[in-house]
This record gives structure tokens, C-alpha cells and sequence, in this order.
């Protein structure tokens, strides 16, 4: 499956409540990547990864690309692609009033994390499938492997009834 994060208050956490991962961006990049990444997200990236998934940002944040992709790299994370706000703006120019702040599935997205209520909503709205991850959710990398356990069953489901189907028609 395709999967995307969001950044804000989902990876990206600067709550000191939440705890974080230990800072591995070099000492002289630190005044640019100042950003902490949640505590078991790297251990949560490389398991997505072992399962075969594709991984990547969709963020409503305006941050450039190289500057996500290189924080994500200081920790060791590649990132198959990013979608900030600047894609989503140009791909949807003339109807952003009528699409949800995100719309993962015009992206080839299989699912979505992210911590925005609103956006949980506009999922079943807009047709689209994600986790949300809470503030207080303490082991957030569970909660997104349940999450996405379920779905990838539910995308195999589908796909033994459409070959199903299939048999039944050339018979």
C-alpha cells in the first residue's frame, strides 16, 4: 500500500508531553531541522517498510520538499514521495473550496495518518481511508499498525471477490 503521513502534531510533535525520538540531525544542521520527530517513528517506518509499503508526507504545511526529505534522511527515514501544500493548492486551483484539505486518493494513497478531527470526517465524506492519531495516544506506531493491518485485509478482501467474479463470467 501506498502510505501517507501527516506531519504536524502526527510525526512532527513539539508537545513536551509527547515524547520524541533522540535528535539525530547533525549539531551544525540544527538551526534549520529544529524538529522532533515522535518516539516510535522510526521503528514504525522500518516495519511499514519490512511489510512491503510504500511511505511518504502529505502535509498541509508549506515546508519544501528538500527540507522535509532531509529531515526525514537525518534519521535514517526515505521518503518515496511528499505532497505539501503548494501540490495540493495547484492540483486543486479551481475547486479548493469544494475538496477536503487533503485528498489522498488523488494521489494514488491507499491511507492516511494524521491528527486532524476534521479531516476524519471529510475521510468518509470524500471517500478516502486513515487512522487518527490522538494526543494522547501513547504508542501511536500501534494504532497505526492495527490501522493498517485492517485495511490492507479489507484491499484483499476486494481483490479475492473481484478474481472471484472473474472466474464466474469466463465460466
Amino acid at each position: 500500500m501506498r502510505i501517507s503521513f501527516d506531519l504536524d502534531d502526527t510525526v512532527i510533535c513539539h508537545q513536551p508531553h509527547i515524547a520524541d525520538e533522540r535528535n539525530r540531525v547533525p549539531r551544525l544542521l540544527r538551526w534549520w531541522l529544529n524538529e522532533p520527530l515522535r518516539a516510535g517513528t522510526l521503528e514504525l517506518f522500518q516495519q511499514l517498510r519490512q511489510q512491503g509499503h510504500s511511505i511518504g508526507v502529505y502535509t498541509t504545511s508549506y515546508r519544501r520538499k528538500h527540507y522535509i526529505k532531509t529531515l526525514f534522511k537525518c534519521y535514517g527515514l526515505k521518503l518515496d514521495f511528499i505532497i505539501n501544500q503548494y501540490d495540493h493548492e495547484r492540483r486543486f486551483q479551481e475547486r479548493l473550496h469544494k475538496v477536503a484539505t487533503k485528498m489522498p486518493q488523488c494521489y494514488d494513497i491507499d491511507f492516511h495518518i494524521d491528527d486532524d478531527k476534521v479531516l476524519e470526517s471529510n475521510a468518509r465524506n470524500f471517500g478516502f481511508h486513515m487512522v487518527r492519531i490522538k494526543e494522547e495516544d501513547g504508542d501511536y506506531a500501534s494504532t497505526v499498525l492495527d490501522a493498517v493491518a485492517k485495511r490492507q485485509e479489507r484491499l484483499w478482501e476486494k481483490q479475492i471477490e473481484a478474481l472471484k467474479g472473474a472466474v464466474a463470467e469466463s465460466n
